[in-house]
């Protein structure tokens, strides 16, 4: 017997007939749905790729405007910059570049001096995607608004936080020298010497190292500086 006498005898076989027509039935039952179910997978299909290029002309634009404010700010054009930062958050709510462009807001607010309105324009930064440099100096905005604003003993505390984060470890020895720089705010002498002492030992070589030195040797002539006398009494 060749192949295809065989094919044809296999063919024939009642339990291959049973398949055929057991096949034909389920299409029959069938077709409706794969088709339904084929027409909307396409659809999605469709609609998602129509999302994406959608999104990436979204994404592209914000970028253009996102290059203009970059380079307002860089040029310390600040108020012109304020105007355009609040138009990029407005205007592109859910690119890629959202969260720069509130980066860029909160620094423009606390340039302007809007510390009540540079916070949450950070938070919300913090709340989407930035390269981790700029989430450092976004995590170090919250104590810097509370050093400027005056509430120093809430700033240290608010640096110390920061400084734990993986992200701010590039920007620890900044935050070392303003929580110094508090204490000495706060008339506390003796724990800025020994946070300006502890740099010193931390970032040999680096700038920080000779500021912490100064900072220290001027502390402590003050703390060791004879304490002025009580002046005459004035003649009756």
């Amino acid at each position: 017997m060749d192949f295809a006498t065989f094919k044809d005898h296999v063919r024939d076989l009642p339990i291959i007939h049973k398949l055929d027509v057991w096949w034909a039935s389920k299409w029959q039952e069938h077709r409706k749905n794969i088709i339904r179910y084929g027409v909307g997978a396409l659809a999605l299909i469709l609609l998602t790729a129509g999302y994406a290029r959608f999104r990436n002309q979204n994404n592209a634009k914000a970028l253009v405007e996102l290059e203009k404010l970059e380079m307002l700010y860089s040029r310390g054009s600040f108020d012109s910059a304020l105007v355009d930062a609040k138009s990029f958050v407005q205007n592109h709510p859910g690119t890629k570049w959202t969260g720069l462009g509130y980066f860029y807001l909160g620094n423009c607010q606390f340039h302007a001096q809007l510390y009540d309105e540079a916070k949450p324009s950070f938070e919300q930064a913090l709340k989407r995607w930035m390269p981790n440099p700029l989430k450092g100096y976004a995590y170090l905005a919250s104590p810097q608004i509370l050093e400027a604003k005056g509430e120093y003993q809430k700033a240290i505390e608010e640096y110390q936080k920061a400084s734990k984060k993986s992200v701010c470890e590039f920007l620890k020895p900044e935050m070392m020298m303003a929580i110094a720089r508090c204490h000495e705010q706060l008339g506390q002498w003796q724990e800025a010497i020994q946070v300006y002492q502890e740099a010193v030992q931390q970032f040999k070589g680096m700038p920080w190292e000779q500021k912490a030195r100064e900072r220290t040797t001027e502390l402590e002539a003050k703390l060791m500086a004879p304490a002025p006398a009580n002046p005459p009494p004035l003649p009756k």
